[in-house]
């Protein structure tokens, strides 16, 4: 099974080492689209799909954004799509857009809360209870520049961009290795190069800085961590 972890800098230019000078703009579009074609790997989709042989990727935080172009672009290559995220009513318009415009592929809402653990484990309860294959999960819900804890008394930060992942990814684990080849994709920054350390006790801790930026790098090392650790 491949684990695959995907740097971006969540803004609309592409920052990359190789460029000499400033950041080029990419188009959004082609962006997402490579993205998706990350997620489907060496698994060949360019073929027609069949009935005897559906791919199903399940995206978190795929309501806005990174997550609904992933979602968007992966249906019209043709993979049936779980959209896990907190509000019904917020993923509705991504459901409807990839309905019209996918309408062989089936599309699924999974109610998840990556800030409370009981959720996390309830929408892994249950995605299995639906007995539908996993063929992709894309690990890319987060957020940046927040304070406070997670319901369980974590950082936020740390919480919801890594632990509420962590957990889903081990639920979902024997599913994957089930419906091989499969693949991980934990979506993470460039920020995850600026911590030094991790300080443990911080992470049940409220959260220290003023920003919030400093633990979400945090939280973004220990995306990448995990993924060396797949």
């Amino acid at each position: 099974m491949k684990t695959q972890s995907i740097r971006f800098v969540v803004t609309d230019r592409w920052e990359s080492s190789k460029v000499a000078g400033p950041s080029p703009t990419v188009p959004v579009e082609p962006l997402m689209q490579w993205h998706a074609l990350c997620a489907l790997g060496r698994i060949d989709y360019r073929r027609p799909m069949t009935d005897s042989e559906p791919r199903h990727a399940l995206i978190t935080g795929a309501n806005t954004g990174i997550g609904r172009a992933t979602a968007l672009e992966l249906a019209r290559r043709g993979v049936h799509v779980t959209l896990a995220c907190r509000s019904r009513a917020k993923t509705e318009p991504v459901l409807d857009e990839i309905r019209s415009q996918a309408p062989a592929v089936a599309v699924h809402f999974l109610p998840l809360d990556l800030a409370s653990l009981a959720s996390v484990r309830d929408a892994a309860t249950a995605f299995l209870a639906s007995d539908r294959p996993l063929h992709i999960l894309v690990n890319n819900a987060g957020l940046a520049g927040q304070r406070g804890r997670t319901q369980d008394g974590f950082e936020i930060a740390f919480g919801v961009n890594h632990l509420g992942h962590f957990l889903l990814t081990q639920l979902l684990l024997d599913k994957l290795r089930e419906h091989a080849p499969a693949r991980i994709i934990n979506v993470s920054s460039e920020g995850h190069y600026r911590p030094r350390t991790v300080s443990f006790d911080s992470l049940r801790q409220s959260t220290a800085s003023l920003t919030g930026l400093d633990e979400y790098n945090v939280s973004k090392l220990c995306n990448v961590l995990f993924t060396q650790e797949l």
